[in-house]
């Protein structure tokens, strides 16, 4: 690995600023102090805050396509919207990774969790490919693959009226077993690559894919990633659904 030394940078203390130098050995930071000896390549940070990497705690890679295209809908429309321009070829999917990671990396990012929306039938390919890419440009990338067990209409509050819904196309069981083996296939935290439990939110999944995912969870160590109230109508609807705030009822369930 690659040795330097970061001279005259200024850093953050809890309560004030100091002007120091900073070691970096075989990728680890060594020693923090002033007049540092230079080790590796001398790097001037003379009138420069030098920060952790930012964590880009959560992006659709996908929506990189739809920037600038799409309308001004509340969200529940918007979403119908979006479905229509969600990239479904595995080079669109490869270049918004590659995309994201690149624009994290611009913005002082150095992790991004990347709620991945999935292309029906090559579910395990498009993590593969976002994989790959995340690799190729070395950011840190926990990679949640988007799921839900409901059909879109599901995600609307019903009101008075009595609502049936088209079943969703794949089934929880068969939704949760993708996510098993795309832990299997790369889930790798020592290689920088993290597959986390991603259900899309309470407006679109079934109280046994949140509980499927929580058992992966449990059993791999992964971590939990969801949308969570990002609508007054999702406020409605978790009312409707559950009798209580969605916070609440993720609660109950354990997730």
């Amino acid at each position: 690995m690659v040795n330097f030394t970061i001279q005259n940078v200024l850093i953050a203390f809890s309560d004030d600023y100091a002007t120091v130098d900073v070691q970096i050995i075989d990728g680890a930071i060594a020693a923090i102090a002033p007049n540092l000896q230079v080790i590796g390549t001398a790097i001037d940070g003379k009138n420069k805050l030098l920060l952790p990497g930012f964590f880009n705690a959560h992006t659709h890679s996908s929506e990189m396509w739809q920037r600038g295209i799409m309308s001004a809908f509340p969200l529940e429309l918007w979403l119908a919207e979006l479905y229509d321009f969600a990239p479904l070829d595995p080079e669109q999917v490869y270049l918004s990774a590659l995309g994201t990671a690149v624009e994290t990396l611009l913005s002082g990012g150095t992790s991004v969790v990347d709620h991945l929306v999935l292309i029906p039938g090559l579910e395990l390919e498009t993590i593969a490919i976002a994989t790959r890419a995340y690799r190729e440009v070395g950011i840190r990338a926990f990679i949640a693959p988007l799921i839900q067990d409901e059909s879109l209409s599901a995600g609307i509050p019903s009101g008075e009226s009595a609502q049936k819904h088209e079943p969703y196309f794949r089934s929880t069981a068969a939704t949760l077993e993708i996510i098993e083996e795309a832990v299997r296939q790369f889930h790798r935290p020592d290689e920088g690559i993290n597959i986390l439990v991603a259900p899309t939110g309470i407006q679109l999944c079934t109280d046994a894919l949140f509980q499927g995912c929580t058992e992966l969870s449990d059993r791999y160590n992964l971590c939990r990633h969801s949308h969570l109230l990002e609508t007054r109508a999702q406020e409605k609807l978790a009312q409707e659904k559950y009798g209580c705030t969605a916070v609440e009822h993720l609660q109950r369930i354990g997730y």
